[in-house]
């Protein structure tokens, strides 16, 4: 886990200069970068989760953060995590594939991301779905 500044999370809490979030970025982009590979993440894929995840903090991460409710790097690698699983979605729609998490369709357990082959063309889908058409 890394060690976290205190002091730096509350004076971003607090809007935060350049500098306090300069040296944010530089602490946590190459963990969130490496978390995101361990996900077998194409290089492109890593640059967009790192990208997301420091654009959900900028907006609402740090205003939802609550010490009282555990570490940190915990909840930033949660927002992480979230983004990680979007980009194991996107690919899975950009090649056709249906993306299960866990094998059971939810997040949860040993956090392995699994795509699932053969749900077939879009009419399939439609009447696996019970659209009509």
């Amino acid at each position: 886990m890394i060690p976290t500044q205190h002091s730096l999370v509350i004076r971003i809490q607090g809007g935060g200069s350049d500098d306090d979030w300069g040296r944010f970025y530089s602490l946590y982009e190459r963990p969130i970068l490496a978390f995101a590979s361990s996900h077998s993440l194409s290089e492109a894929e890593c640059a967009d989760v790192l990208q997301e995840t420091m654009i959900k903090m900028l907006r609402v991460g740090f205003a939802r953060f609550d010490p009282a409710k555990g570490r940190f790097t915990g909840f930033l690698f949660h927002v992480a995590r979230c983004c990680v699983v979007d980009a194991v979605r996107r690919r899975g729609r950009r090649e056709g594939r249906h993306v299960s998490i866990n094998g059971t369709g939810e997040l949860g357990g040993g956090g392995e991301l699994e795509l699932v082959e053969g749900w077939g063309d879009q009419h399939e889908l439609d009447a696996r779905a019970g659209v009509l058409g």
